[in-house]
């Protein structure tokens, strides 16, 4: 029996010894799961952390490269800081490192940057561009309402469009290309008093906007064009401008004819903006239409449209809206008239194309004494020789804006006045070389002694600009294939061996604008009195360009332009596409291109 007990007793020893080392077991894999969890968590951390840290370092990267771009090349950002600049590896920056590279073209880059802390990286691929301002020059002369007056053997070395007559003193005077005579626009409906401003775009109740008229128009009248008075808030983006009938009072979802408000052509401060549409639209007289503007919602980026008391125009009203196209359209009244002008064109347009010969075809209402190497599109033609094909019954050309905005003009003068003010008139020493830009002067510029100006930036002269006995004006040549921009409020005049002319390259050229008005022979808004070259465009806004005897440039634009004997404009193909920059390339001009960074 007491074997038996001893036996008894063993195995109830063996049994709780097992169940102990089970529990002891248990007890140790428990801890190991746990432990192995902590340090999975730990690991997990740890990546977070550095995927986290590897991002901002590669962020740090897109803005390092960015900032190099925007410097003056040099030996910076690993030796290729401003244009030139390609990228950098195994920069420090705390505990990690970035590389980042930059490539593509004069004007837009790649750029891809690495973040790296401890094993992990991070990369972020962005965009960059040149900040330009682009302006296509499409042909040789573009004249305004004040029309084009050629004396003998002047030639036009390219096609020409005139809003105004085209008339020769004989078919001596030449154009070589093709010519357009648009027809003759009149005002009509207007609100031009304001008091407020009326958002656009800033709220969804306000994303689209419109103002009533009532035209009083004879039955040959179309609607060429509308101006309204605008500004913008930020960098909205482009709206459209329709005219719509009209539905009990409220604008309908009838859309008779729409055009581009393209952004650029709004500037900060309020102007005249035209909105052009082709071809122009036939209306009813005494008949209810809206001029609404489409736009997108943005809190930040938006249109203002100033509007006056409701009755400054009696036979309209202002109205907003979310949507103009929505199934059932809200319009809520604006209490007032908002700002805007009408231009018709008329079938009793009298303009003509006169004792010119020219080289291709020949649009214009009246084509009279002429020679047309090419095909004429007219309503009357007399005593003119058409080699091409003849088109009676022709409609007139529609009236083309000037390619130049007040708000690119007004954008322009203030680059200048961020690089500073020279009180007064600036003229520099004698024999001299300066490098100036950008700048404001507020008196006038002066070259009149073998000086040399090299343009380094935007330059706005408020007063007038005068080049005399071997005065120069030229681009810096680091403007390579870009062009740059001299505006001035008063009269450009040169003389006695003056001259102007681009960075060097055959793609930049010096832009001479003025915003002067009207002007005659003696005090014309541009006076060139001797040969400018080939880098340099002359712009009127408002004003007269006067070429006298013999004298030869690349491109003009103005209100009016008369040529003397002998003068000459010589077209450059490369003026179909300028990129106009506000400084000098690698002083501040590069930026992210919104909607292109991806990781």
């Amino acid at each position: 029996m007491l074997r038996a007990r001893g036996q008894t007793h063993s195995t109830c020893s063996g049994q709780v010894l097992l169940l102990v080392t089970v529990v002891i077991s248990l007890v140790f894999l428990a801890s190991a799961l746990l432990a192995d969890r902590a340090l999975e968590t730990s690991r997990s951390s740890t990546l977070v952390k550095n995927t986290t840290s590897g991002l901002h370092l590669a962020e740090a990267g897109v803005q390092r490269a960015i900032w190099c771009l925007n410097q003056a090349s040099g030996s910076a950002c690993n030796g290729t800081s401003g244009d030139n600049y390609s990228g950098e590896s195994n920069v420090t920056l705390g505990d990690g490192k970035f590389t980042v590279t930059a490539s593509g073209s004069a004007s837009e880059k790649s750029i891809v940057s690495v973040g790296a802390v401890r094993g992990t990286s991070k990369t972020v691929r962005i965009k960059a561009r040149l900040n330009t301002s682009d302006v296509a020059f499409l042909y040789a002369g573009q004249v305004g309402d004040g029309g084009i007056y050629m004396e003998d053997n002047s030639e036009i070395q390219g096609n020409l469009y005139s809003n105004g007559d085209v008339e020769g003193e004989h078919t001596s005077a030449q154009i070589t290309g093709d010519v357009w005579m648009a027809a003759a626009l009149e005002l009509g409906e207007q609100s031009t008093s304001f008091n407020a401003d009326q958002n656009i775009g800033s709220a969804t109740s306000n994303a689209d906007a419109a103002q009533s008229f009532i035209p009083d128009i004879e039955d040959e009248q179309t609607l060429n064009k509308v101006s309204l008075y605008l500004k913008k808030v930020g960098a909205p983006t482009n709206a459209t401008v329709r005219i719509l009938a009209d539905n009990n009072g409220v604008p309908s979802k009838t859309d008779l004819a729409n055009a581009t408000l393209s952004a650029s052509a709004v500037g900060s401060s309020y102007s005249w903006v035209d909105i052009i549409f082709a071809p122009s639209i036939t209306l009813n007289d005494e008949t209810r239409y809206w001029i609404a503007i489409d736009s997108d919602y943005n809190a930040t980026r938006y249109y203002q449209w100033v509007i006056d008391a409701p009755g400054s125009y009696g036979d309209g009203k202002g109205m907003t809206s979310n949507n103009w196209n929505a199934a059932t359209p809200v319009w809520t009244d604006a209490n007032g008239d908002l700002a805007f002008k009408t231009y018709y064109m008329t079938s009793d347009n009298e303009g003509e194309i006169k004792s010119v010969t020219v080289g291709g075809d020949a649009y214009g209402n009246t084509i009279e004494d002429s020679i047309v190497q090419g095909d004429a599109y007219y309503q009357e033609i007399e005593d003119t020789t058409v080699n091409g094909a003849s088109f009676p019954g022709s409609p007139d050309p529609t009236p083309k804006a000037l390619p130049i905005t007040q708000a690119q003009i007004d954008a322009w003068k203030a680059e200048a006045v961020a690089g500073g003010t020279i009180t007064g008139n600036y003229s520099p020493p004698s024999s001299q070389t300066v490098y100036l830009g950008p700048k404001k002067i507020t008196g006038d510029l002066i070259l009149d002694n073998n000086q040399t100006l090299v343009v380094t930036g935007t330059l706005y002269v408020q007063g007038n600009i005068d080049v005399d006995n071997n005065g120069s004006i030229q681009l810096d040549p680091s403007f390579t294939s870009f062009s740059g921009a001299l505006v001035a409020d008063g009269w450009i005049h040169m003389q006695n061996n003056g001259a102007f002319q681009g960075s060097g390259n055959p793609s930049s050229f010096l832009m001479m604008l003025t915003t002067a008005e009207d002007g005659t022979h003696h005090d014309a808004a541009i006076d060139l009195h001797n040969n400018v070259g080939e880098g340099t465009i002359f712009y009127a806004a408002n004003g007269l360009v006067y070429l006298h005897n013999g004298v030869a440039a690349a491109q003009l634009t103005a209100e009016s332009l008369y040529l003397n004997n002998l003068a000459t404009v010589i077209y450059n193909q490369n003026l179909a596409n300028l990129s106009f920059l506000g400084n000098a390339p690698g002083l501040h001009e590069w930026e992210f291109i919104p909607g292109s960074r991806s990781e």
